[in-house]
């Protein structure tokens, strides 16, 4: 470490309409959560996960507008399990609360 504290993190959603699967689970989803100190962290994990190689469009920006997209064969690579550049809101509940582990909350 640096010695200088760390920015707060914060859930960043990004709505991406059908036919989109989760970085943890494979399952389809029409929102993806990232946990990252920016908007421009979120984005860039976001992109990294789900970006073309070719035209760093998102997967879902292809799938909805691929008619006139003009890039007919897309670059995606397989997404590792879990890599949290854009999770389900199932499996971004699980990894906040495995990397929350231990932590009590106040109950009423």
């Amino acid at each position: 470490m640096n010695g200088q504290p760390s920015a707060p993190m914060k859930t960043y959603r990004y709505p991406c309409g059908e036919g989109v699967k989760c970085g943890g689970c494979n399952w389809e989803t029409t929102a993806l959560y990232v946990l990252a100190s920016s908007q421009e962290e979120a984005d860039q994990l976001l992109r990294n996960a789900y970006g073309c190689a070719r035209c760093q469009a998102l997967e879902w920006e292809h799938l909805s507008d691929a008619a006139t997209h003009g890039v007919p064969d897309h670059d995606y690579e397989e997404r590792d399990e879990a890599d949290g550049g854009g999770l389900c809101g199932e499996c971004y509940a699980s990894m906040l609360a495995d990397r929350d582990q231990g932590v009590r909350y106040a109950t009423r």
